[in-house]
């Protein structure tokens, strides 16, 4: 198991929020409803990079969290 720091800083797309239900329509999908397609997540990474976010959060365990930049994130060491 990895642990990692991420900036306070970095902007992040809520998945829950208005605007990713808006990415979510202008393809056809409801806010609850994701694709495990590769076209899906391009378009929803691309769309959250226009407007300016670093990656995408979620508070559901099994989304996590994505950022499009793994740079931006510091692996840290984890007590033994």
């Amino acid at each position: 198991v990895y642990a990692y720091k991420i900036p306070a800083n970095l902007k992040m797309l809520d998945a829950q929020s208005s605007e990713m239900a808006a990415i979510k329509a202008e393809m056809g999908f409801k806010p609850h409803e994701y694709s495990d397609s590769p076209m899906y997540a391009a378009v929803i990474t691309n769309e959250a990079k226009e407007l300016g976010y670093d990656g995408v959060i979620s508070d559901k365990r099994a989304d996590g969290l994505v950022l499009f930049d793994p740079r931006k994130a510091k692996l840290v060491d984890l007590p033994e």
